[in-house]
């Protein structure tokens, strides 16, 4: 099963977490996901199997906020999926330790159109990492809008970060993507 179609609109928001690490305990196991993998490929494989589940643009837009127009916004979001890319690669530096992921918790928005999956990361060795999932539905299904790892909410770390750059940069928009583009190398 690959992640993209875990999210069809039919699943519900906490199927989609659950498919997607049932795609990385399928990938430990075919051999295609290991610690020691270069990191390029280690992070084309996140891109292949998890990024169809992420929306790049609206976390973008959050992450702007009142300074996200319509040209900078597709740059931006260019700039800030490899960013995630490479934040969530980095996190699966001990992959081979994962044992499961446990739903502790999914809350429905009354509109039904975003929902936040609390779940609870299990490795080998009784640790044990939080995550929250931020997502909504759109015509794609149910999408990643943020995350919150072990009481960090990735978003507004982000979008602070941003906020600093957009004034340390004379809060001119070009110069602070041109940055942030270049902080990422």
């Amino acid at each position: 099963m690959s992640f993209s179609y875990a999210t069809s609109a039919a699943n519900p928001p906490q199927a989609v977490i659950e498919n997607a690490f049932a795609t990385l305990a399928q990938g430990i196991v075919r051999g295609e996901l290991h610690a020691s993998m270069p990191q390029d490929q280690l992070r084309a494989f996140v891109e292949r199997e998890l990024g169809p589940s992420i929306d790049v643009k609206r976390f973008a837009r959050g992450v702007m906020g009142k300074y996200a127009r319509t040209a900078q916004l597709a740059t931006f979001s260019a700039s800030l999926k490899a960013l995630l890319l490479k934040t969530y690669s980095k996190g699966l530096g001990s992959v081979e330790r994962f044992e499961r992921v446990e739903i502790l918790k999914s809350n429905l928005s009354p509109d039904g159109e975003r929902a936040t999956v609390a779940t609870r990361l299990l490795l080998s060795g009784g640790e044990a990492y939080q995550v929250s999932y931020q997502m909504h539905r759109d015509t794609r299904g149910w999408r990643i809008s943020n995350l919150i790892a072990e009481g960090i909410n990735l978003g507004l770390v982000y979008r602070q970060q941003f906020a600093n750059l957009y004034n340390a940069q004379g809060r001119d928009l070009s110069a602070t993507l041109g940055q942030w583009a270049v902080q990422l190398r």
